[in-house]
């Protein structure tokens, strides 16, 4: 602290006073048996991807194409996946998509989503 100076220091103690001062601005506005006004703040509140989350999202799109390619039934009954073009080419683009995701193949698009 001595090496910050005075004024420094001031200043990081004024920022920490004021973001202690919101917090419980925040927590005051809802009251504990107010559900809604705690769901607003939870929808409200900005969106900060992490490693979990983003894990999560990979593992769940690659388990749900997994299991669409499982469960496609296909011929007889009805197209294969290779005759039925729309399809076949979603699917293919939504794997493709994973991989780049989950190798980071293109960084700026990973930082994009």
């Amino acid at each position: 602290t001595e090496a910050m100076g005075p004024e420094a220091l001031k200043e990081v103690t004024e920022f920490f006073r004021k973001a202690k001062a919101n917090e419980i601005a925040r927590d005051a506005h809802c009251g504990e048996d107010d559900f809604m006004c705690q769901m607003q703040s939870y929808w409200t509140a900005p969106f900060l991807p992490n490693l979990l989350n983003t894990v999560v999202f990979l593992v769940e799109t690659s388990q749900m194409i997994s299991v669409f390619f499982a469960n496609y039934k296909g011929r007889p009954w009805m197209k294969g996946m290779l005759e039925n073009h729309p399809l076949f080419l979603s699917v293919f683009a939504c794997i493709g998509g994973v991989i780049v995701a989950a190798w980071e193949f293109v960084p700026q698009l990973n930082e994009m989503i």
